[in-house]
């Protein structure tokens, strides 16, 4: 399931022309079906934020969904 909520992030990202980062808000149905919410284009970069905390961790890779 987290797999294709990535991909249904990085498609979105990608379809609207996104370049740099974008953060997708979406929900998973019981069925395992991704809804996308909103994508942002300019998502929380305060230290508390979680694009900042995620690109520090340690399984943080480029590309991911999180910073793609």
């Amino acid at each position: 399931m987290r797999r294709a909520a990535e991909q249904v992030a990085l498609d979105a990202h990608r379809l609207l022309g996104m370049r740099d980062l974008s953060r997708t808000d979406a929900i998973v149905t019981e069925d395992g079906t991704v809804h996308v919410l909103e994508v942002n284009v300019s998502p929380g970069l305060t230290e508390t934020s979680l694009l900042p905390t995620a690109a520090a961790a340690p399984e943080s890779t480029s590309g991911s969904s999180s910073a793609g």
